[in-house]
């Protein structure tokens, strides 16, 4: 848990959609926006008055900058071979295009992960708890000693990044406070660094070991291990020893081989650069199965091309002069994907410098001559190409001034959607300002206070008057002594509401808000971040331990159940067995088990450790209400890869795993998966689910059900994998659904069509209209506005006014689509909804940044709709919600936290006077539930 991760408890307004099934996305994130492009199927989820939207995540999108909190983290484990977890997790369907990613929660100290890593084959969860929530400034882009940092990932096809090696591109202000090394390739400069190469560095017994992110850290020898006299250890200093280093003589050769392992099971095999003695370079990837990547290099030092598991190559042809350029290119045998290719400049600085990356071309669609609906019908296609721009003098010289995107072009200047100021604070040139695509100025102040360093965090819109909402970020002074290995991790974070948020109290109201909160934070005795305890602004203690390898082994906070503490332990595997999960302890008893089954096996090709062919997780004996004490186990076998063949569930149900054979479209991809019914299990069926997929593993059509009804699902996918069109054939029933999807200049799904269908399969009427729409207009990710189709399905495309008076073109939209727009605070935040009938729709939030109040407004006239009110640690504790406008009359619910005000919301107050009073075990679960009516009704 870091603060960079978690967000102030706040309720936002911004309407989103959940994707039901997303098999293609392009993601275009700058700082705090993200623009998602959705696959498939979506479900609209409103929040309050306004309109849903689409977007590839049920949450609102922050638009500011994150302070992070360590000067050269993560300084821990880093994704594979070196990419951190900006590359990772952020394709989350298949067939992920081209990713230009400026943001996400990277950089910061470890979180406490889970027992086999991210994303690795064979992974079992353990049960993780809660962790404490830290509020923090949006976005990843500065960090706490007010360096900068964009990580950039980049296009790749799936079957590529199938086992977690990301490409991408990490620019920083700095690589280290204590280390300047530069990149770990050829001509990059100390700013800029591929994400998944790694260089080690012997350096007088140690290895200085720098990332692909740039990160800088120091492994010394491992003293407190005996290991074989022929083989070397090494530990990475000053924080657990989340990467470990091994040198051996591999197959009896006279070289030694130098390897990197990872908790997770992942191993990289290091090769001598040629001409540089001491200094080591990847030759090979292994995921926790042994499924190997390899890495060629150019003469020149250059990455030729990485090779996966199934034949696909990612290529560098590199041409090197002023300026540098780097083309990427993806082929499979003799195929060439050329939809995917992409290109990146240098400058021909000592830094060299990014100038410019040009991202493959794409297909959007723009405002409609005749009226201010989009045109579907004829879509524009274009490559994007951002370019970076640098300070030519003063203290700022050479460090990242603007990032400008050409699709946004205009009058032949592109658009700026980053800018950076700097100044010198605390004995060093630190970022001061950035403004963002939509305005936004973020700002950052340094000061000594002893015994603390701050760093206050507040963001604005030019000219917008008053006082923004601060985060103060309070760091031992330490951490500005250079010989000191004290990362940036602040030991208290306090949150002041400025005069942006409009006080609670504002409104008569007897709740006084808190001038401010605080949160007190203490690590684990490490430089890595991890969190030891977390004191909340109400009290509420938390309490967290981790071993070596950064593995949450326990979990201390507030009984959910009444007074006092609860812990919840975890134990794991050493480095030997990748760390995997051995068991769960939980307050009650209800413990876990975690029984790898058939033996582990030795790793190959000589690599430490060891596999295991299945595990199988089993609870404690559990009473049931008529069968007596059972034991409840699920199984997973994996085959040789390390993929799940079978799964067995509780219930005995078999989920039988089908993967395309090797030199097949979608090859060693899951192709299909069966489910098994055991005998005598009556009243049920075999079933299957079966996919297609090509070649950059796409997913282009699902079927479902028994071989004689089944329903089918064919994709249309664009270049790049991100879905066009769905159409969904209903069993036997012979009726097929089409969905289209349509995106704008900033990649969001802008328009979604569905056939004009009834039962049969038909349109209603022969002259009605073909497709039914829906349309999102959007400035990035901030929806101006919505328009939604509310006409009969029976009427044909030219509609008049229900007058029967014919609208211009500009305004004949209104006929038939309802619109809905939205305006916002300085902040970025939702301040007004406007509906089709011109009522508008207030959104009144706190200086927290809690919505607390929504008010309609008509013709001058302001009713409060609801309103909320909140704790000291945010969390709800009283709503009332309009029942008459005209008698001024409200519906009050009430709620209280147990523990103390410490622990859950469990006992509910309705506006009748019934109490609800929930009873909690120590798993935070329900044992009871009890109801009694009040003679008296809490109404105002």
């Amino acid at each position: 848990m870091h603060v960079g991760e978690s967000r102030l408890r706040r309720a936002r307004s911004e309407t989103h959609v959940v994707s039901a099934l997303a098999t293609g996305q392009l993601h275009l994130a700058f700082g705090g926006l993200l623009v998602a492009l959705i696959g498939l199927a979506a479900s609209s989820v409103a929040s309050f008055d306004s309109r849903a939207r689409p977007s590839d995540s049920a949450r609102a999108v922050d638009r500011s900058p994150v302070v992070q909190t360590s000067t050269n983290a993560p300084r821990t484990d880093d994704g594979g071979t070196g990419s951190d977890a900006a590359c990772r997790g952020i394709y989350d369907g298949v067939g992920a295009g081209p990713l230009l990613f400026f943001s996400s929660d990277t950089g910061g100290p470890p979180t406490a992960k889970s027992p086999d890593g991210p994303s690795t084959p064979g992974s079992i969860p353990s049960p993780q708890r809660a962790q404490p929530a830290l509020p923090s400034a949006p976005g990843s882009t500065v960090r706490a000693d007010g360096s900068v940092v964009y990580h950039m990932a980049l296009p790749e096809p799936p079957s590529i990044r199938n086992g977690g090696i990301g490409i991408g591109l990490t620019y920083r202000t700095w690589t280290d406070a204590a280390y300047q090394e530069g990149s770990a390739t050829e001509g990059f400069g100390e700013s800029l660094h591929f994400s998944f190469i790694d260089q080690v560095t012997e350096t007088e017994g140690n290895l200085q070991w720098i990332t692909g992110t740039g990160d800088v850290n120091l492994a010394v020898p491992d003293t407190g291990a005996q290991y074989p006299l022929s083989e070397s250890w090494w530990v990475v200093q000053d924080h657990f020893a989340l990467s470990r280093f091994r040198m051996y003589l591999r197959n009896g050769e006279q070289s030694p081989t130098l390897e990197r392992y990872r908790p997770n099971g992942t191993v990289i095999r290091y090769q001598p650069k040629p001409n540089t003695p001491g200094v080591w370079r990847p030759a090979k990837y292994f995921d926790s199965y042994d499924n190997a990547w390899t890495f060629t290099w150019r003469s020149d030092y250059r990455i030729d091309k990485i090779s996966d598991a199934r034949g696909m190559e990612t290529r560098f042809a590199w041409t090197v002069g002023s300026p540098t350029t780097c083309s990427v290119s993806y082929w499979k045998g003799a195929q060439h994907f050329t939809d995917w290719d992409w290109s990146m400049q240098l400058d021909a600085s000592s830094q060299g410098r990014l100038t410019s990356i040009q991202l493959p071309a794409t297909s959007y669609v723009v405002d409609d001559a005749n009226g201010p609906l989009l045109d579907v019908a004829n879509p524009v296609t274009d490559a994007r190409v951002v370019t970076f721009t640098y300070h030519s003098s003063g203290v700022e010289a050479g460090l990242l001034n603007t990032i400008t995107d050409s699709r946004l072009a205009s009058g032949g200047s592109a658009y700026v959607v980053r800018q950076h100021t700097y100044a010198v604070a605390l004995g060093r040139t630190r970022i001061a300002t950035q403004i963002d695509e939509q305005g936004l100025i973020h700002s950052f102040a340094y000061s000594q206070q002893t015994p603390y360093v701050s760093l206050a965090y507040s963001a604005a819109e030019s000219g917008a008057g008053g006082s923004a909402t601060t985060i103060t970020l309070d760091l031992p002074e330490s951490v500005l002594n250079a010989s000191s290995g004290t990362p940036w991790l602040p030991a208290r974070i306090t949150v002041t509401p400025g005069s942006l948020g409009k006080p609670r109290v504002a409104n008569g109201d007897t709740d006084v808000e808190p001038s401010s909160l605080t949160w007190q934070i203490a690590y684990s005795g490490c430089a890595c971040g991890l969190i030891s305890s977390v004191i909340t602004p109400s009290g509420a203690l938390y309490a967290l331990a981790h071993d070596e390898f950064g593995n949450l082994t326990s979990w201390t906070g507030p009984n959910p159940a009444g007074t006092g503490n609860v812990t919840h332990t975890w134990t794991y595997h050493g480095l030997d067995r990748a760390g995997r999960p051995m068991g769960y302890d939980a307050p009650l008893g209800a413990d876990l088990s975690y029984d790898y089954l058939n033996s582990w096996i030795t790793r190959t090709d000589q690599l430490y450790g060891q596999k295991p062919q299945s595990v199988e997780v089993r609870t404690t004996p559990i009473t049931g209400s008529s069968s007596g004490a059972q034991i409840l186990s699920t199984r997973i076998d994996f085959d040789q890869k390390g993929r799940p063949a079978q799964v067995t569930d509780v219930g005995g149900v078999v989920f039988d795993h089908i993967y395309g054979a090797t030199g097949t479209s979608g090859s060693d991809l899951l192709v299909g998966i069966t489910r098994v019914v055991p005998q005598g299990m009556g009243g049920d069926t075999p079933n299957q689910v079966a996919i297609t997929i090509d070649d950059l593993g796409r997913v282009t059509q699902v079927r479902e059900g028994s071989s004689t009804h089944q329903t089918v699902i064919d994709v249309v996918n664009d270049p790049l994998g991100r879905t066009k069109s769905v159409t969904n054939q209903l069993g036997t029933t012979g009726v097929s659904s089409v969905t289209e999807y349509f995106r704008d200049a900033f990649e969001n799904v802008a328009v979604i069509r569905r056939k004009n269908l009834d039962e049969n399969g038909s349109k209603p009427l022969g002259t009605a209209r073909t497709w039914l729409r829906d349309e999102w207009h959007y400035h990035y990710d901030r929806l101006l506005e919505s328009y939604m189709d509310r006409a009969s399905v029976e009427l044909a495309e030219n509609l008049q006014d229900p007058t029967g008076s014919t609208l211009g073109a500009d305004q004949r939209h209104l006929a038939w689509m309802a619109r809905y727009q939205f305006g916002y605070r300085v902040d970025g935040q939702l301040e007004t909804v406007t509906l089709p009938n011109d009522a508008v729709n207030k959104y009144e939030i706190d200086g927290y940044g809690t919505l607390y109040r929504i008010v309609a407004d008509q013709g001058g006239l302001g009713v409060e709709l609801g309103r909320s009110y909140f704790d000291s640690d945010l969390v709800l504790k009283r709503q009332r919600r309009l029942l008459n406008a005209t008698t001024q009359e409200y519906a009050i619910t009430q709620y209280v936290r147990n523990n103390g005000g410490l622990g859950p919301i469990y006992r509910n107050i309705s506006p009748t006077g019934l109490y609800t009073d929930v009873g909690f075990d120590a798993l935070e679960r329900a044992v009871s539930v009890i109801r009694a009516q009040n003679s008296t009704t809490l109404l105002e």
